[in-house]
């Protein structure tokens, strides 16, 4: 037997849904009629989907990593369904960006501005900026493009583009460490630390600098997000180690920031969907964000 489209529809309904009667009422089929494909499914691929209980059914391990592809398969065609009703409307496409929250108020933010300033947004439809993920949602084709730290998990995405850059200490004006030309990670050994997560790429690679060292900094409080820590480094609670961006961000606010010398850097990482074929918009995004970059490194 061959799987059709009707029984792909009738299980993902059962899995969203969570039971066989309402993903009847969802597709307008009476209950037997879904029970009946879901049987027939089960016979194609020979193996069970679901285990029954009364009326109850629960999905089985195979059910829920078929699930994945299958979910994965739709979101394609939801996409497909959405440009096509914008079409009709007489829309546009427009751009989804999937980015890591460090670069999502500075360096994306700041490349959005500049093509808007060069009139390179106009007529394009809307933009849409979503955040972790970000592999996940490129890879699932939730988002065009992806920006965020490189890392050894890229799969299922194509790398577009990627570009290295310097980290940099954040401080009060008052701090002991303030008006150094660049600090080691040796010269913050005993010193209150405000930290990046531990799942972060950033906490783990700074985890690495000081696992080195016979004595570390003193963490006070960790977080995800690096303008958070900002924020906790201005109100005298340690320095810190951020990217280059939220470190100018840093300065506006009335802090100051000096460069970290280690053999390190951070690595910016642009991804697509694997196979995929950039829109112009993505393009000129692309290209947009090297400009800054280059211009960060050249200052």
């Amino acid at each position: 037997m061959m799987i059709t489209h009707r029984q792909i529809e009738a299980f993902r309904e059962v899995m969203r849904n969570g039971s066989v009667t309402a993903a009847a009422e969802y597709l307008g089929l009476s209950q037997p009629a879904v029970s009946r494909l879901i049987r027939d499914l089960e016979a194609s691929i020979a193996f069970p989907l679901f285990t029954r209980h009364g009326s109850r059914v629960m999905p089985t391990p195979a059910a829920e990593e078929y699930w994945e592809v299958v979910e994965r398969s739709f979101i394609g065609l939801d996409v497909l369904d959405q440009t096509a009703q914008r079409i009709r409307a007489g829309g546009h496409s427009g751009l989804s960006i999937a980015t890591a929250p460090v670069f999502a108020p500075t360096l994306l933010a700041d490349a959005i501005a500049e093509l808007a300033r060069r009139g390179q947004l106009q007529d394009m439809g809307a933009l849409h900026i979503t955040t972790l993920p970000v592999v996940r949602q490129v890879a699932r084709r939730q988002a065009e493009l992806g920006l965020n730290m490189a890392s050894h998990h890229q799969h299922e995405v194509d790398l577009v583009a990627s570009h290295a850059v310097g980290f940099h200490l954040i401080a009060t004006p008052n701090h002991p460490l303030a008006g150094r030309d660049e600090v080691t990670p040796e010269d913050l050994a005993g010193q209150p630390y405000v930290g990046f997560d531990e799942g972060t790429v950033t906490g783990q690679i700074q985890g690495r600098w000081f696992s080195t060292l016979g004595t570390g900094p003193v963490f006070l409080l960790r977080s995800y997000l690096a303008n958070v820590i900002s924020a906790f480094v201005l109100r005298g609670f340690g320095v810190s180690v951020v990217d280059p961006w939220t470190a100018a961000q840093h300065r506006m606010a009335g802090g100051i920031s000096c460069p970290m010398r280690v053999r390190e850097e951070m690595h910016i990482a642009l991804i697509k969907p694997l196979g995929a074929r950039l829109s112009h918009l993505a393009e000129h995004f692309v290209e947009e964000i090297g400009r800054q970059v280059r211009n960060l490194n050249e200052a």
